[in-house]
């Protein structure tokens, strides 16, 4: 089966102090162990870096250009 991965699982995955964060990790990891296909968009990355760029104190996650480029990146080879 062919899912689209909501932007919220790859942020909660991008974010170890979430308390969401075991949970989406550990979804998409049984998905993936099931042969599920699991897809993104460009929309995904836009709204990724959007929340990743933002202050902390704007409901962001406050990661600096360099640090969202390498989650970025790690989603990208995670994902076709």
């Amino acid at each position: 089966m062919s899912f689209l991965v909501d932007t919220n699982i790859l942020l909660r995955s991008a974010d170890s102090r979430h308390p969401m964060y075991e949970a989406a990790i550990n979804s998409v990891s049984i998905l993936k162990r099931q042969k599920n296909q699991l897809y993104i968009m460009p929309q995904n990355l836009i709204e990724f870096w959007n929340v990743c760029t933002r202050p902390l104190d704007k409901n962001g996650l406050g990661y600096s250009l360099t640090e969202t480029q390498a989650e970025i990146k790690k989603i990208k080879s995670f994902f076709p």
